[in-house]
């Protein structure tokens, strides 16, 4: 037989605006307010620094509404119009430039590289950020 672990209460302090976006947060990940608030904080270790997405979550939802409209965009002309395509390179290429300079302006140039060269290769990530740094 299995035995049951202990639950206790505990309480806390925190104003009502943190706690209005707690229960958002919590809502969205399907979960009660005490798991996702030990679920968030067990995920945290304080000896190593927290990982940073790339994108925000704004910049995800900007990034989804975009990739949206160009599927509409592509069913609906099938392809068939040479600008649509040019559209997309020129709306991606802006949306890409637009991220690594933010990158950079915070300070995460060797995140940047790191990332790059994982796509790119490494000669080819050093001038891109030697090209975004001048």
């Amino acid at each position: 037989m299995r035995r049951r672990e202990r639950v206790a209460k505990y309480s806390m302090s925190v104003s009502d605006e943190n706690w209005e976006r707690i229960k958002a947060r919590s809502s969205r990940a399907g979960m009660t307010n005490s798991a996702y608030l030990v679920e968030s904080a067990l995920a945290v270790d304080p000896g190593r620094p927290a990982i940073t997405l790339a994108l925000t979550h704004d910049d995800q939802q900007v990034l989804l509404m975009l990739v949206k409209d160009i599927h509409t965009l592509l069913f609906q002309n099938r392809g068939e119009d040479p600008s649509i395509r040019d559209k997309i390179h020129n709306s991606t290429s802006f949306l890409a430039r637009q991220k690594m300079k933010d990158m950079i302006r915070d300070g995460r140039c060797e995140d940047l590289h790191t990332t790059l060269a994982l796509m790119l290769g490494e000669d080819e990530a050093a001038r891109i950020v030697k090209a975004l740094l001048a």
